[in-house]
């Protein structure tokens, strides 16, 4: 498959994965990818949920790759997903901000798409799923974070219901910060 690298000037969708350039004077600043991790995969012959997958994380690289090519430079970006990666699972509760109230749900296979996304300028993984999660924690320089749930269908704690705010300052610096109802 062929990718045009000129195509990163404006919002696109490829199959499942919509990429957000952020930019100052015309150059990027930070990319947003949000990717479809789907619904379920067979794995060892039990349903589990599906996470990001090898094809994803190919495009990932791909576009981070012509991005860079493009302007010279990796450009910070971040990842928003449905299903937390099973990196999740590994925080022991020294969050910068909000609760864990429930074990993470993650995807049981791990594609690796972690360390390809550390390598290549990732800062923030955004994942929900969870509803009663809503917290920030950095695990190996990355900030991984739930959203917090912000409606009332299907289960949810009154504790953890409300909305995550992101701000990215002119100094590429993220803030993230949690309002509740």
């Amino acid at each position: 498959m062929r990718y045009d690298i000129k195509k990163f000037s404006k919002v696109k969708v490829w199959e499942d994965i919509v990429v957000i350039p952020t930019y100052e004077i015309g150059k990027p600043v930070y990319t947003l990818f949000m990717f479809d991790d789907g619904q379920y995969r067979i794995t060892n012959g039990e349903i589990s949920d599906v996470g990001i997958n090898k094809n994803q994380i190919k495009w990932y690289k791909w576009a981070v790759d012509g991005i860079k090519k493009e302007n010279g430079a990796i450009v910070p970006n971040m990842a928003f997903m449905h299903v937390p990666l099973p990196e999740y699972k590994e925080l022991d509760g020294n969050f910068e901000i909000g609760m864990r109230q429930e074990n993470s749900c993650t995807a049981r296979e791990n594609d690796g798409f972690f360390n390809v996304f550390k390598e290549n300028g990732g800062t923030h993984v955004f994942s929900g799923h969870d509803h009663n999660n809503n917290f920030v924690a950095d695990y190996e320089g990355v900030k991984l974070c739930y959203m917090t749930k912000s409606s009332y269908n299907c289960y949810f704690s009154s504790k953890t219901l409300g909305g995550t705010v992101l701000t990215l300052d002119k100094n590429n610096k993220i803030g993230t910060d949690i309002k509740s109802f």
